[in-house]
């Protein structure tokens, strides 16, 4: 798609992370990195768990039930100070 795109833009033009997009299944690798590099980020949930390895399922569990919560937590008491 990014190629496509480019094709579109003048030679000269630079495309920044604040243009793109980051959609993922994971918080801890997709999420931080587009958050990291300053892009838009969207966290879905996995297509399939059928062929998960069994670390990256528990990684996920981990993600959901326990780091996703205090990432709400923490934002929902940041917003609530403004």
């Amino acid at each position: 798609m990014l190629a496509h795109f480019n094709k579109n833009k003048k030679q000269n033009e630079q495309i920044t992370a604040n243009q793109l997009c980051m959609i993922g299944d994971r918080l801890l690798t997709d999420v931080v990195f587009g958050n990291r590099y300053g892009m838009f980020t969207i966290l879905v949930s996995p297509l399939s768990h059928i062929k998960d390895h069994p670390i990256a399922s528990i990684i996920r569990l981990i993600e959901l039930y326990i780091i996703l919560p205090i990432i709400n937590f923490l934002y929902a008491k940041t917003i609530s100070k403004k």
